[in-house]
């Protein structure tokens, strides 16, 4: 294999040479940062999705978190929309404080007043349970909150801070297609996101910009954690039933509706989401139920903090290893193009490579390898490109070594035996055969002694001029030239491929 790429690489020529390397630099490129790269970006992602979600852990309901939410049917039952009803939130942070949480996270923005705002503010000065109230800023989300709904969320946080009541970022930050894959930042200027507020002392995921940890519920119509609308925990009479689903949790208070605060996910673009309804909230979804194709931003916030408990973060690839995967998959289209192999062990060894392609990202994503930077796509069109121009190269220099052979053959054969035996070389074997053939010996008269009287180079000049002459009609006679011997020339017909006239077309070539 190296002696033949180190021939090939001086048969091809400068200007090809020159051609190849610029496609295989291309192809590294692409290889090593499709990300980066329009249209592929698109299918790096899509890919990404598809990986990401079939490596999803599967799990039962979780018993650390449980999420309260405001559902559809809340806002029809309490006839108002925006902003929130803050007195059922009100009821429900008293009667949920009575059942002792862990902590509770708020991820509605009291960024308006509303005549229920004293109610509210009395519950949250009341609680005893670290709860954090959700806060952004201006700087961040310029088109999500205005200059005097900042002033008015700044002046709620400052009526009802104790001890206990603290702020807490929902600050999201997702890719350009709107679908949550990565750890949001986590600007200085806003408080800890609400899973790390939640739970302290994990400063390293303040920092993390890794993958989400998404996870699937283990049965088709199961949940990941356990969901009720705020409606039951702000009756008293209800409440109480749900003390064991509150009781040393993580409670999750926010909005659970169709037109707000909502986000695709790698799962969501793939296998859709679980159902939207109000009986979802409850566990009474029914297959008959609408699927959406977000889910709510409570339930990221749920996948983040869960993450955070189960000390996962993904470990990223180091670029090194990038520009190496990238060379090999370049290198591997380049030799598998030059390697000369049989169809039926060029397949299996093309289908190898595309199954380790395939597979790794799966394997490493499952195992809590970062992936979304690694270029799946483009190490498919980097192999392609690679394949692709040095079988070019390498078709070029047999099309001209084709020609050379031709040009060689047609000195001493006929042109249509030429070519059958450079389009079928087997024809041509070494082996040793009987046939039978016809043979024309010439002889120049006078020729030696004319040697003698004229100068050498007049003597070159004349036999030249003679031997091609006699050359031509060997050849549009269709013989095959054997040697030159001096002024003689040994022709024949009837091989290395003979012909039922052979004996017609000597006899012609001799008169």
């Amino acid at each position: 294999m190296r002696e033949r790429i180190v021939r090939g690489w001086r048969e091809i020529g400068p200007g090809r040479a020159a051609a190849t390397v610029i496609f295989l630099i291309l192809a590294l490129l692409i290889a090593r940062f499709s990300w980066t790269v329009a249209f592929a970006d698109e299918i790096e992602r899509v890919l990404y999705d598809v990986r990401a979600t079939y490596a999803m852990e599967r799990v039962e309901e979780d018993d650390r978190i449980v999420l309260i939410v405001y559902d559809e049917d809340t806002l029809f039952d309490t006839a108002v929309r925006s902003p929130l009803d803050r007195a059922i939130l009100a009821r429900a942070l008293t009667n949920i404080e009575a059942m002792e949480p862990r902590a509770i996270a708020i991820d509605i923005l009291f960024d308006q007043p509303t005549p229920n705002d004293a109610a509210l503010i009395a519950a949250l000065r009341a609680m005893r349970t670290p709860t954090h109230l959700a806060v952004i800023n201006a700087a961040n989300n310029p088109s999500e909150i205005q200059p005097r709904q900042t002033e008015f969320l700044a002046g709620f946080h400052n009526a009802v801070r104790t001890r206990f009541v603290q702020p807490t970022s929902v600050y999201f930050q997702p890719d350009e297609d709107n679908v949550m894959r990565s750890w949001p930042p986590q600007p200085r200027d806003l408080p800890p996101l609400m899973a790390n507020s939640l739970v302290p002392g994990n400063e390293a995921y303040r920092d993390h910009r890794g993958s989400i940890a998404y996870r699937l519920p283990a049965f088709a119509d199961g949940n990941v954690f356990d969901m009720f609308t705020i409606d039951l925990l702000a009756d008293p009479a209800i409440a109480s039933e749900f003390a064991d689903y509150v009781r040393g949790r993580y409670v999750l208070i926010g909005t659970e509706l169709q037109d707000r605060d909502r986000f695709e996910t790698p799962f969501t673009r793939i296998i859709g989401a679980e159902p939207l309804a109000a009986d979802r909230a409850e566990g009474n979804a029914t297959d008959e139920e609408p699927e959406e194709s977000t889910i709510s931003g409570l339930k990221v916030h749920a996948h983040l903090l869960a993450q955070m408990l189960d000390g996962v973060m993904f470990s990223p690839i180091p670029a090194w290893a990038l520009w190496t995967v990238a060379l090999i998959a370049v290198a591997a289209g380049g030799l598998t193009n030059l390697s000369d192999l049989r169809l039926w062990v060029l397949i299996p060894v093309i289908g190898g490579q595309i199954a380790l392609f395939a597979l790794l990202p799966f394997t490493l994503q499952r195992n809590h390898i970062e992936t979304l930077a690694l270029p799946v796509f483009g190490l498919a069109v980097g192999w392609a490109i690679a394949y692709a121009a040095v079988g070019t190269a390498s078709r070029s220099v047999g099309s001209e070594k084709r020609r050379f052979v031709q040009g060689a053959l047609a000195r001493y054969l006929p042109p249509d035996i030429a070519q059958a035996i450079v389009d079928e070389p087997d024809r041509l074997s070494l082996t040793g055969e009987k046939c039978a053939i016809h043979a024309i010996f010439t002889d120049l008269q006078g020729f030696t002694a004319l040697s003698h009287a004229i100068e050498p180079e007049m003597v070159a000049k004349l036999l030249n001029a003679y031997l091609d002459r006699l050359s031509d009609v060997v050849l549009d006679h269709g013989g095959t030239l054997d040697k030159f011997i001096g002024d003689a020339i040994v022709a024949f017909w009837g091989a290395p491929i003979a012909r039922p006239d052979d004996a017609d077309r000597a006899a012609r070539c001799a008169v």
